[in-house]
């Protein structure tokens, strides 16, 4: 990890040590048929359309494979779970992992977590980002859609709620294990979601959707 990734300015919040922005960027891309975070979204790809509203403190914590043209403006790192093609909540321990582990960790660290294939991911994470450093007390968010449905990669998580996510994950790494389920046991806070910050692109037709919405 670059030095200084995630440090937080000295005009923000004195509780916090740094924020770390935990992008999922590894699936197969099964329904859509190519790579759909390479999918354009006008002058921008789907990926960097997905980071492109992460606070500008985020240092950027990709895990997937290395793109070595991504433009994200903040430093950045990329980890793969192991093996890759585990499922995002293997995705989710590796990211975590690696911010955790970057030195000099810090308890007041906050990690967020984001799809890829989610265009307005990055201004989600800051919306959580943001309620979470309201709430002292609350070691955790997540998102929640109009269905009352945890969306469990849509993450706020304090450095204390991340290692226990880690842990809850076992020495299988969560390979193959329902992120839903993983994050089901932190018991943290649960938070409304608008649909356009959790509508995710998963089909052709899904892009079609989001592109004529923002016609």
């Amino acid at each position: 990890m670059r030095p200084g990734a995630g440090d937080i300015p000295d005009d923000h919040d004195s509780r916090v040590s740094r924020v770390w922005a935990i992008v999922l960027a590894g699936g197969a891309s099964r329904r859509f048929g190519s790579d759909k975070l390479e999918a354009r979204l006008g002058a921008r790809r789907l990926l960097e359309h997905a980071i492109g509203g992460l606070p500008a403190q985020a240092g950027l914590i990709v895990v997937g494979p290395e793109r070595a043209d991504l433009d994200s403006g903040r430093p950045m790192s990329f980890v793969r779970e192991d093996p890759p093609g585990t499922g995002p909540a293997a995705a989710m321990v590796a990211g975590l992992r690696a911010g955790l582990a970057d030195p000099p960790g810090h308890p007041e660290d906050i990690f967020l977590v984001l799809p890829g294939d989610t265009p307005a991911a990055g201004a989600a994470a800051a919306f959580l980002l943001e309620t979470l450093l309201a709430d002292p007390g609350a070691c955790g968010l997540v998102g929640v859609d109009a269905d009352d449905r945890d969306q469990p990669l849509q993450l706020a998580l304090r450095a204390s709620a991340a290692t226990r996510l880690i842990d809850a994950a076992g020495h299988g790494a969560a390979r193959g294990a329902s992120a839903r389920a993983l994050v089901g046991v932190l018991g943290v806070s649960r938070i409304g979601l608008p649909a356009d910050l959790h509508t995710d692109i998963d089909t052709q037709e899904d892009l079609r959707r989001w592109r004529d919405r923002q016609a």
